[in-house]
């Protein structure tokens, strides 16, 4: 799941911290609102940590992103690649539709582009 700073504002490294104390997988989206880096580092700090960290890349047609995204989560630590490739475009939804959800608002942001 992506965005979690639109839920806390420690974002994807509380739920890194959160996941390395339970021992279980995280897998960091690309929509990440903290730098990969961060959230890995985050998961780093928690004393024994074992849980994995796997990050989920979409397929950009600019593939040039996409590889330096995988060799920044290489680098910092994650052991697996979630990829997916069946969202070439954002889909409308009509919840967000209907609660006037069109952009994040001010203060968060996607953070690995």
């Amino acid at each position: 799941a992506g965005v979690h700073g639109l839920a806390c504002d420690d974002a994807e490294c509380a739920t890194a911290r959160a996941a390395g104390r339970a021992g279980v997988v995280m897998g960091l989206s690309q929509h990440a609102t903290r730098e990969l880096e961060k959230v890995a580092a985050a998961m780093q700090s928690v004393e024994g940590a074992k849980a994995p960290l796997w990050f989920q890349a979409y397929v950009l047609r600019t593939r040039d992103v996409t590889i330096s995204m995988l060799r920044r989560a290489k680098r910092a630590g994650y052991s697996g690649v979630i990829f997916t490739v069946d969202s070439p475009v954002f889909g409308y939804r009509d919840v967000d539709a209907r609660n006037g959800f069109n952009q994040l608002p001010a203060g968060v942001t996607y953070q690995n582009y």
